[in-house]
């Protein structure tokens, strides 16, 4: 008896092991696959959810089915990332084994665009950009924040970087900055709209460098950028701040494409001062 408990643990651990490397082997063809359709730099990060594997995969069916790659060609020409989430996937019978150009439907697709600060600081011109929580929209008032204009949006973030504030004989002068700013998405193209000087914290005892005007710093820290079109096709419907990242969103219900199909049009930004 005890042998024969040995002998069926060994065997589940086996095909646990196989079951494992199929799934492995699969996800890095499809991985190859795109990224030699999309004319990527490196592979792109490929993984089927499904268990067992070899029972449900080559039957066409898989729970969900995420595809993330780095540096891929975009209306930014910097390093951003873009990640591709389908679910209830379904497709021919062992059609992305066989083939990972194939057809898949999915029930849901959700797609994400991920900016880092420091390739927005690049977008800007403000190499030591960071971005991170706003303040409280409350503590404005009394902390003197120089605000102009309406809410746009709900989405805030507090861009600091180092910007010219104001000039004098020898020339521009360059200040730290923090400024409020909104992310505004409309029809798919990303705004963001500088909205308030933040003051910055000073010394204690010594008095507060005077707070710069929004209208000077505030366009540095401004800028459009085309996302109307996400990997797969899908439409960008939403914009978060991440931490120190912005994400751009966007999904749909029942959706048919091909796991080889991540790219989409390549288009421009529009810079603050052609709008």
């Amino acid at each position: 008896m005890r042998k024969l408990v040995l002998g069926l643990a060994a065997l589940a651990a086996l095909l646990v092991v196989v079951d494992f490397g199929a799934a492995i082997a699969t996800e890095y063809r499809v991985s190859r696959a795109v990224r030699d359709s999309a004319a990527l730099g490196s592979d792109p990060e490929v993984s089927i959810s499904a268990f067992p594997f070899l029972w449900s995969v080559p039957r066409g069916h898989a729970s969900a089915i995420t595809v993330s790659a780095q540096d891929v060609p975009t209306p930014i020409s910097y390093r951003t990332t873009v990640e591709t989430r389908f679910t209830g996937v379904d497709f021919p019978d062992g059609g992305i084994i066989s083939d990972p150009r194939t057809t898949v439907r999915a029930e849901h697709a959700t797609a994400s665009w991920v900016i880092g600060q420091t390739t927005l600081g690049r977008l800007l011109g403000v190499p030591d950009l960071e971005v991170s929580e706003p303040p409280d929209a409350d503590d404005a008032a009394r902390t003197g924040a120089l605000t102009y204009g309406p809410p746009l949006s709900a989405h805030r973030v507090l861009l600091t970087g180092t910007v010219q504030t104001s000039a004098d004989e020898s020339g521009p002068v360059r200040s730290p900055v923090s400024v409020v700013a909104y992310l505004v998405l409309d029809k798919g193209m990303l705004s963001i709209v500088p909205s308030a000087v933040w003051p910055r914290a000073g010394a204690p005892g010594i008095e507060p460098e005077p707070v710069p005007s929004i209208e000077v710093v505030g366009p540095q820290f401004a800028v459009t950028i085309d996302a109307r079109h996400l990997p797969y096709g899908l439409d960008a419907t939403r914009v978060h701040s991440d931490g120190t990242d912005i994400v751009v969103q966007g999904g749909a219900d029942d959706v048919r494409v091909r796991l080889t199909d991540l790219r989409s049009a390549p288009d421009t930004i529009v810079p603050e001062g052609d709008r």
